[in-house]
This record gives C-alpha cells, structure tokens and sequence, in this order.
C-alpha cells in the first residue's frame, strides 16, 4: 500500500490517475515513478505547484 511522502499517513490516500495519488490529510498530489516520488500542492485554483518542503523520508 502506498503512504503519503510528507506524512506517512495509508489511509487518506487516494489514486487519481496512473501512479498519480492524492493525501486528504496534507491535500497534496504526488507521483511514483520507479524509486523517484515527486510531491505537488494543490492550489485554491486546482493547478498543481511543486512542494519544496523538504521531506524527512521518501518512499
């Protein structure tokens, strides 16, 4: 099962396209590809920016 990159949480995961997911708990986007897991936020409009936070852990 997939976890959320920022806050590790299973279970407010949901998939929104091909290897493309969504964490309700953080509201943001990421993207699984190979070992490689690139993190998005949500923006009021809906368009997709990318997370700079740093992350304690990926995948």
């Amino acid at each position: 099962m997939t976890s959320c990159p920022v806050c590790s949480n299973k279970r407010a995961i949901g998939k929104v396209g091909s290897a493309q997911y969504f964490c309700w708990d953080c509201c943001i986007e990421f993207v699984v590809r190979d070992e490689e897991t690139t993190v998005f936020n949500v923006e009021p409009d809906g368009t997709l920016t990318l997370y700079l936070e740093p992350l304690d852990h990926v995948m």
